[in-house]
This record gives structure tokens, sequence and C-alpha cells, in this order.
């Protein structure tokens, strides 16, 4: 379902970054407007509030997060991109993990991360201000969610980052210290916690407020951030609520994950909304601004013969596939499987070619069960990971016309458990499948999340939590000379941004992350 995303979000958003900026002291001021908006005179309503937590999620759908960046970075970095024509500085120093601390498109996530958890701040600490009203605990509910999910990301992929949680206006001393990654991990269970006990469950809500944080969505989050942190046995607890709450269930068509006609599914448990809708194609917060994803554009010659465009050849068929499923159908031309073109999210505005209004879901509940897998595997209850595998691959077969759990096919990503380890040949990265003891089944999570999840931005940071990807991650030169660039010690977090070091009072080069 096409709905409006969360009404009047461009609307505020002008309105709310001058919050931030226009509370401060106003004795520097000869004169006050009387019809300037400030904190103190915005947040009266329960409108008023609805409409600054529209605005925190609007972040999700900036350039350098899921509109563009989030997936064409962090997927070009992983080992599903094959080789990639490079076509700008910033983009290709990601690829070719030349990035630094003054260069790197990482850069620009680490500032919208932020611009989000400002925002979410601004929401947290004017709403707990404001007179009762029915809505409040919901909209301080998705606040703490989102503000837990940027943090999140920022610990997962740069570790120990500065904790802000006040508002910052222009009499603000910017000297905000970094924190460890223990503690950023700590505020995000705190925001995921707080979340999951106001949220409403994701069948309470309907209409235009489909997409909205959930507390089911607040529990599977806070289980991933257990997983990445490697407490297994609260991930194990966190994911049990997600599969028990009865609210999600696999979707029938695997491809229905990846249209506008089935978006926010039974599958979903959070997406990032887009619409096509405003005329300014690159714009973010301007009113006029096109809430769509580019992935029309950026990996398509869309007006021309159809083929890729940025990514010169993005097949990874082989053994991981070795024949034509939903999965391979759906990730690949969309067709048939046959073209080495990526088509997960990729349909075409009828008014603007360069456009795709489908939304990205950031979590499926492929994922959670994948995740719960993992979690339950490494806490040694590996037969209650086998059954959870299961259940994603099941989806596939019943696709495919696979009723019975015992019917052999030659199609690799449509095979049980039991008949990837008895696969016989199938050897070399990524599938180690070696049998059903612990190791074994780790091996087998593995390969089920390389292709169930391929080129929705998992994979990369999946790499890199195992300790897979200084292996995996292959880059060619212009000779075909073939490396691997990651560098164990230094990539397995992003640079701090030299801006930040040099602006933030806090900060010092000694707080840069090792090896830049």
């Amino acid at each position: 379902m096409k709905k409006r995303k969360f009404n009047k979000i461009s609307i505020v958003l002008a309105l709310l970054i001058l919050l931030g900026i226009s509370s401060c002291d106003k004795d520097f001021l000869e004169k006050v407007n009387p019809n300037q908006i400030t904190t103190e005179t915005f947040y009266q309503t329960e409108e008023d509030a609805i409409l600054a937590v529209n605005s925190v999620y609007a972040v999700l759908q900036h350039q350098d997060l899921f509109k563009e960046a989030y997936w064409f970075i962090l997927d070009g970095m992983d080992d599903h991109r094959g080789w990639i024509s490079l076509e700008d500085a910033i983009n290709d120093v990601m690829y070719q993990f030349t990035f630094t601390p003054q260069l790197a498109r990482s850069n620009t996530m680490w500032n919208a991360l932020y611009r989000g958890i400002f925002r979410a701040n601004l929401v947290i600490n004017n709403v707990n201000e404001m007179e009762d009203f029915d809505l409040k605990q919901r909209v301080l509910g998705e606040a703490h969610f989102l503000r837990g999910w940027y943090y999140n990301e920022l610990a997962n992929m740069w570790g120990g980052v500065p904790i802000i949680l006040e508002e910052i206006n222009v009499s603000t001393e910017y000297n905000f210290p970094k924190a460890t990654r223990e503690a950023v991990y700590a505020q995000v269970e705190a925001d995921f916690e707080f979340a999951e006990d106001n949220l409403p469950l994701k069948s309470e809500y309907s209409g235009d407020d489909s997409g909205r944080a959930t507390s089911g969505a607040a529990s599977a989050y806070l289980g991933k951030s257990y997983l990445f942190q490697e407490r297994w046995a609260e991930a194990v607890t966190q994911f049990e609520k997600v599969v028990n709450s009865g609210q999600y269930e696999l979707t029938a068509n695997y491809a229905d994950n990846f249209s506008a006609a089935t978006e926010n599914n039974s599958e979903s448990v959070f997406e990032i909304q887009f619409s096509g809708d405003g005329s300014s194609l690159w714009s973010d917060d301007g009113t006029e601004s096109a809430e769509h994803n580019f992935r029309a554009v950026r990996y398509f010659n869309w007006w021309q013969t159809g083929g890729m465009l940025n990514w010169l050849r993005n097949e990874y068929y082989g053994y991981p596939w070795a024949g034509f499923g939903p999965r391979r159908i759906a990730t690949f031309d969309g067709n048939d499987g046959t073209e080495a073109r990526i088509t997960k999210y990729v349909e075409f505005n009828t008014n603007n070619p360069q456009k795709s209004d489908v939304n990205l879901t950031d979590m499926r509940y492929a994922d959670v069960l994948l995740m719960y897998a993992e979690a339950l595997n490494e806490n040694e209850q590996t037969a209650e990971a086998i059954v959870e595998i299961d259940k994603v691959i099941d989806r596939v077969r019943q696709e495919a016309g696979l009723a019975n759990p015992w019917d052999w096919t030659g199609i690799v990503e449509l095979q049980t458990v039991e008949q990837l380890i008895d696969g016989g040949e199938l050897t070399g990265w990524p599938l180690f499948l070696t049998g059903t003891d612990k190791d074994g089944i780790r091996n087998v999570i593995k390969h089920q999340r390389s292709i169930e999840l391929m080129h929705e931005w998992k994979r990369y940071r999946d790499l890199v939590r195992w300790g897979d990807a200084a292996d995996a991650i292959v880059i060619e030169d212009d000779n075909g000379n073939e490396t691997n660039p990651f560098v164990t010690g230094k990539h397995e977090l992003f640079p701090i941004p030299q801006a930040e070091i040099d602006g933030n009072a806090g900060l010092t080069n000694a707080d840069q992350n090792p090896g830049y």
C-alpha cells in the first residue's frame, strides 16, 4: 500500500531545524520576533508532537542514509558486488578501502545519524515537558526507538562515539567526549527498552500509521544489538519475543518484500517509507524533496538498455545458488535470474524513471529468524537453530512447489539444512557445510544470510563481525590483479570524521579509531 508517508513531514522539517538553534538565551538580541517559532511555542498540541517525531523518521529518507548512501556504499563494500565501475573519489575510496578521516563517504553517514539523534533529542526533551495527551507515550516511544536505531548504527560501524542526549543550540558548548563502545550500546539498550515498553504492537497501527516503529521492532533491534555484542543468551530472549508475538510471518512469495504493491506486509519489522512525491530529485529537507530511493538511478541505465550503470558485474553465481530459485530470480533481473543486474527494490516511477517508490525494509522477519538461529547456535542450542533456519528455507521451497521437506532438489537455495550438509562437493567460500555440529550450522547460517539478504546492506557488517571480511572481500584493478583490501585491525571500524574531531572540544586525534 502506498501512503502519504506520515503526513506533513516535509512541512515541519525546516521548522524543527530552526527550533534547535532558536531556544538559546535571547539576551544577545536587541529585539525578539514575536512570530518566530521556538521550542517553547511549538510543542503545544498532540499534532505538534506527532509532526516533530515525523521529522525524526524523515532523516532515514536522506541521501546519506536510505535514499542512497547506506545501501550503495555498504553493498558496494561487500563480496557480492563483483567489480565496480568507479565513478567519483568519495565513493571510490570506500570500495577500494582507501578512505581516510578526511575523505570518506562514511563521514556523511555519520553526520546523518547524528542529525537523527539531534531531532530525537528535541522530541524527547520537549514532549516530556508537555501536558499529557493521548499519544504522548507512543510519540516518546517512537523517538526513543529512533534514537536507539541511530546510536546502534554508530556503535556497530564506529565503535565508541560521543553520546549526546541534550538539545544543542547556538549557546551550547560543543564539548562531547568519546564514550566507550560499551557505553554507547548501553544507551542503545535503554532507548530500545523504553520503546519496547511504550510502543504499540504492529497490529495496533492502521492506515497512514502503518510503518511506524513498534514494540516488536524494538525487541528485534535490541536482539540485534545483543547479537553484535555476542551476548547470545540475551539475544535469544529478545528474538523469542518477536517470534512468539504472533505479529509477523514470512510472505508466501519472497519477491513481495521488494515491491511497492506489497510493502508494510506481514514480514516487515521496520521499513523506510518512500513515496516518490516531490519534484526536487536530489534534496533532503526541502518542501519539494522527493521521497524515493535511488536504486533505479544508481543501478540502471534506465532510459537506455536497462543494463547495470554503476557496477559492472553483480553476479554471484555458482555453488551459493546452483540453479534458479525464487531468491535468485528476485535478486537478479526479476524475471528468470539470468541477467547480472540487481532488481531488488527497483521499480520505476512512471512519471520519472529516476525515482523508485519502493520502501526499503531495514529488518524483515526472515532476518530475525536467521539472527535468532545464530544466537541459538552460539548459545549451545544447535538443534533449535536448525528449526529456525529451515523456516526461512521452507518459504522458498513452498513457493517453488516443494511441498515436502524430504523432496530433493539440485537448486542449492532450496535445499533444507539436512540436504545442504549432505551436499558433497559444495566447498569453498562462502560455503563450509561441514555437518550439523555447531561449526557446521554456523556456516549454514552464513550461507543463508548471504543469499536471503543479498543486496540488503547487511552483508558487509556480517563479514566484519564474523571476522571473515579480510578473506572474503576481493577487488580487481584495471590490470585484472586481485587484492584483498580489508586490513584486519583497521577496517572493522570506520574513521571518526576529522571535521568532528576538529570541531568537538571533547575530542582529540588520540580518540581516532585504530589504523587511521
